[in-house]
């Protein structure tokens, strides 16, 4: 009887300090895995130096808390915060890896769209821009009208109206479009319709290349394109239901390049 009162003791600590040595091996792991990118020391391995050293004085201090001196447990304290720092680190992002990709992927979309709005803005004309926009809006109009009721009186004061907008923001006269016939079927209403449309389209772009320099409307049509490729890709794996994953030796870098060649 004896014994058993000798041994048990015993043996409920040793498994005690097992239990405690694990969670603190576990702890050990995720500490310098969490500040491994900190690079500490200039070493990838550097993190573990200081996981070693956060995690004797835990061990040391936890013993001497067991003995009732309680004055460290200020210092348990500080180096536990250290600790939960590292394995918070380590943890949260494996656990939300996946949301944390979706939301840098989007915050990555929204970078290249405002990027390319400022690469727009910067190498065009705002002047001459609201006036395509005003005439781009009659136009729609008139293209409505065509292939609601085709080529009649309203259609005819909406091209009057394009026409009237071309010059008062051109001062061109001769800026004047074909009377389209149409027949009575819906088909050719639509065809005259989307010929309308390429006219003035066709005209503003004549417009365009006289006031705004050929290098500068390269520079916004390549931005359009990489801006446009890029957040098609960016939009479909945000988008898709499985769980996204990357190579971390290869880190995500989204630089688009417009190369400019000055004569």
């Amino acid at each position: 009887m004896s014994t058993l009162q000798q041994t048990n003791p015993t043996a409920s600590n040793i498994a005690g300090w097992l239990v405690i040595c694990l969670c603190y091996l576990v702890g050990f792991y995720h500490t310098a895995i969490g500040f491994r990118e900190a690079k500490i020391l200039d070493s990838d391995y550097g993190s573990y130096i200081i996981s070693i050293a956060v995690t004797v004085i835990l061990l040391v201090a936890y013993k001497e808390i067991v003995k009732g001196k309680y004055i460290v447990v200020l210092t348990y304290i500080l180096f536990a915060s250290v600790s939960f720092a590292g394995n918070f680190n380590s943890i949260y992002p494996n656990f939300m890896e996946d949301s944390l990709f979706r939301r840098e992927l989007e915050k990555h979309r929204d970078s290249l769209t405002v990027l390319n709005t400022n690469i727009k803005t910067s190498f065009s004309d705002s002047d001459f821009e609201a006036k395509v926009q005003r005439i781009n809006s009659l136009s729609l109009e008139l293209q409505n009208q065509i292939k609601n009721y085709g080529f009649l009186s309203r259609s005819e004061i909406a091209l009057k109206a394009v026409e009237n907008a071309f010059e008062e923001s051109f001062g061109r006269r001769e800026d004047r479009f074909p009377r389209l016939k149409t027949s009575t079927n819906k088909e050719s209403w639509d065809n005259i319709a989307s010929q309308y449309k390429e006219m003035i389209e066709s005209r503003l772009n004549e417009k365009r290349a006289r006031i705004i320099p050929a290098l500068y409307q390269d520079i916004v049509q390549k931005s359009e394109d990489i801006t446009k490729q890029q957040t098609d890709k960016v939009s479909a794996l945000i988008e898709h239901n499985n769980k996204i994953t990357f190579d971390v030796a290869r880190p995500i870098v989204f630089s688009p390049k417009i190369d400019i060649i000055y004569n």
